[in-house]
């Protein structure tokens, strides 16, 4: 007789999981981002689970006592071995990587699944009467789903509220400039606090504005100069084409030179020297053409749980594929799923999109919202619109105070959830395919290196003293 395989399971990650919860429930915060009932293969572990969430959810005290009565009130403490089952479980079980548990647990239930859906492909594809083209595509999105945690985000005003007081508390006479993930832009983060956690932010413009150039300068500067990490995909271009603007970038070598390999011995050593230099995050390139959400939405969500990575950057909206019967239903559905990723793995989503030609037949060239092309739900979803404007590019060489505006590029934020609009100027270095900060006062280029990193840092300031110890607020 065939022996049966196991599924994939630890029922001792799930014990220690919810013992350390029952002990030191703090640690809930911890779990609840990433693990659901189904995630608890134990029958009794996944019951224990669901009081935990519903006393949590409440804003009951969790301990030994109050969880004993929670499941004897809902007469399930019998289905989890009686009464001592929950004092055996504190005695016998604890641990202190409540993260590296969770992710644990989760792929677990992600193997559970893969295996589920694996069943159900081969079922289906063995019925002649199924579309195996649907069957396929049917199978991706049902294995995308496994990818994103789906996990109850309902908490109580008063956690949140409280929470929030005790880490404004513990950095009390402080604040930080900039939270979220720096640009290497200092009027840009000054005006936006960085890219937030969460959100969805678009940068626009008409075709040779240098969006592409701009936003990969973003995203490397936030993983060479703060040591952020991240995914960017690119659409158009192949990783070979966006490592020649990265070189470029960082050499100030251009990039047509090195795309034809005009590169002396002394550059190709210096260059060496450059890229040798080891960073403690991750830069991840996908090059895939014309990608399609669900692609995209996998692979981020996989490089968020591989190598926890702080940004996604998509180039660009309008070369990604979805289903739709319409181009505008399309690209409604990718703004809103980009936003939702941004959403559930807590960090910034950065989406080039194209502008329309309406911008072209204006006699002033700069983009506004209704420009944003194909759909208006991009500017309703984004919690962040900036525009790329080069007047330069329209042959407008000064501005009206005589300024010359070579290589002056506008970065116009025109919608900004968290902070205020306005226009900040950069400079582009078109040979080095590079965009650097302009100091209007001093009228030069200052260099991303010279970045001020006490944006970055807990900064002193002047206080009043306030009596608060940590105790639960009184609602």
């Amino acid at each position: 007789m065939e022996k049966s395989i196991m599924h994939p399971n630890a029922p001792e990650i799930e014990a220690s999981l919810l013992s350390t919860i029952i002990i030191s429930p703090d640690n809930i915060y911890n779990c609840i981002q990433l693990l659901n009932a189904d995630c608890f293969y134990t029958s009794k572990h996944r019951i224990i689970w669901e009081a935990l969430i519903a006393m949590h959810t409440a804003g009951s005290i969790i301990d030994v006592p109050k969880v004993f009565q929670y499941l004897k009130d809902n007469n399930k403490i019998e289905q989890i071995g009686g009464a001592s089952a929950i004092v055996d479980l504190t005695n016998q079980y604890f641990t202190s990587d409540i993260n590296g548990y969770s992710k644990i647990l989760y792929q677990k239930y992600m193997r559970r699944k893969a295996i589920e859906k694996a069943h159900k492909l081969i079922r289906s594809s063995y019925d002649e009467s199924n579309d195996i083209f649907d069957v396929l595509t049917n199978t991706k999105e049902s294995l995308i789903s496994i990818l994103s945690p789906d996990v109850s985000r309902v908490n109580t005003a008063h956690s949140i509220i409280n929470n929030n007081l005790i880490h404004i508390k513990e950095n009390l006479g402080k604040y930080q400039e900039v939270t979220g993930v720096p640009t290497g832009y200092e009027h840009f983060d000054k005006r936006t606090g960085g890219c937030g956690d969460g959100w969805l932010m678009i940068i626009g413009g008409r075709p040779a504005m240098g969006k592409t150039t701009f936003v990969l300068n973003v995203a490397w500067n936030a993983y060479k100069l703060f040591n952020k990490s991240g995914i960017f995909f690119s659409g158009e271009m192949s990783s070979k084409q966006i490592s020649h603007l990265i070189m470029a970038t960082e050499s100030g070598i251009p990039a047509s030179d090195i795309k034809k390999n005009r590169i002396s011995q002394f550059q190709l050593e210096a260059m060496f020297d450059t890229f040798r230099k080891k960073h403690p995050g991750v830069f991840l390139i996908d090059d895939t053409p014309n990608p399609a959400l669900t692609h995209i939405l996998a692979e981020a969500t996989k490089a968020k749980m591989q190598h926890d990575i702080d940004f996604v950057v998509v180039d660009y909206i309008q070369l990604v594929k979805a289903k739709g019967s319409s181009r505008h239903l399309e690209v409604s559905k990718i703004s809103r799923e980009l936003k939702a990723l941004a959403r559930n793995l807590n960090i910034p989503v950065i989406a080039l999109a194209q502008l329309s030609r309406a911008v072209e037949s204006r006699p002033s060239k700069r983009p506004q919202l209704s420009d944003l092309k194909e759909s208006g739900d991009i500017e309703q979803d984004a919690d962040l619109v900036s525009f790329l404007y080069r007047p330069e590019y329209y042959g407008i060489e000064k501005d009206e105070d005589g300024m010359s505006l070579e290589g002056i590029t506008y970065l116009m934020t025109k919608k900004n959830r968290h902070g205020e609009v306005g226009t900040d100027l950069l400079y582009m270095n078109k040979s080095t395919s590079s965009f650097e900060m302009f100091d209007i006062q001093g009228q030069e280029a200052i260099p991303v290196e010279k970045y001020d990193k006490k944006l970055i840092e807990m900064q002193d300031m002047n206080t009043i003293e306030l009596d608060f110890n940590g105790e639960p607020l009184p609602f």
